[in-house]
């Protein structure tokens, strides 16, 4: 079973699952990406999903972090009427994990839910309910686990912000999201929480904000200026190393 919990100092959600738990996580991601970028704006946006699934398939793989979990199959008696024979049992499962910035899965939330919407329209195939339920699922996990940090009026704006968020592939500048990350990191523990409304409205109310559509003409710009891809320019210095 997946769990999600905030990281002691709030900078980070730590992600947790058994093998098919992450494994099962990933196809449902993958399942509304697309195989090619015929589009280059679709390149852009579900690169913030590809990161998330870097780090969720090196989980899997063993390449993160991992712990014992108690799977309560802890006598002979249980493991009899399971079938099961004490040399093949131990009374643990294995849980691997990773850790995420806020900020970074709070935006492929709300990336994630403009290429879902994108996927429904273009109408490719009906879409996989399961992998969707999957995906909304993991993500009210996120929200559940922030929820324990966060007072209930802070909480139900954040709610609410992420519900009524729109985004358009047309106009998804990476950068501001990068440089929203930056400025979450720097805050500290206890700014972290005071500021977590504003800094998520960011994210998910982007769209509102004239700084993100000057950012992106400049970036625009400075592309067409220079001949290079707009995802080539860097706005900002990501953290290397985080205490989480």
């Amino acid at each position: 079973m997946l769990k999600v919990k905030v990281t002691p100092n709030y900078n980070g959600f730590t992600i947790y699952g058994d093998y098919e738990d992450l494994n099962y996580l990933y196809d449902a991601f993958m399942y509304f990406l697309h195989d090619d970028f015929d589009e280059i704006n679709h390149y852009y946006i579900e690169n913030v999903i590809y990161a998330l699934l870097y780090d969720i398939r090196h989980a899997y793989q063993g390449d993160r972090e991992a712990i014992l979990v108690d799977n309560n199959i802890d006598t002979d008696e249980k493991r009899n009427w399971l079938n099961i024979k004490k040399k093949d049992a131990t009374n643990n499962n294995v849980y691997y994990s990773f850790n995420i910035i806020v900020t970074e899965l709070i935006t492929s939330m709300v990336a994630m839910k403009c290429i879902i919407e994108t996927y429904g329209r273009e109408g490719k195939q009906k879409v996989n309910e399961t992998y969707k339920k999957c995906i909304e699922f993991f993500y009210s996990l996120v929200l559940d686990a922030l929820s324990e940090v966060v007072t209930p009026i802070r909480m139900n704006k954040i709610r609410k912000g992420i519900k009524n968020s729109y985004t358009h592939i047309d106009d998804f500048c990476n950068q501001w999201f990068y440089i929203v990350t930056c400025d979450y990191v720097k805050l500290s523990k206890d700014k972290k929480l005071k500021e977590i409304v504003n800094i998520l409205d960011r994210i998910y109310n982007h769209r509102f904000y004239n700084e993100y559509y000057r950012l992106f003409k400049e970036i625009k710009d400075y592309a067409k200026e220079h001949n290079c891809p707009i995802g080539d320019i860097e706005c900002c210095d990501y953290p290397e190393e985080i205490e989480w």
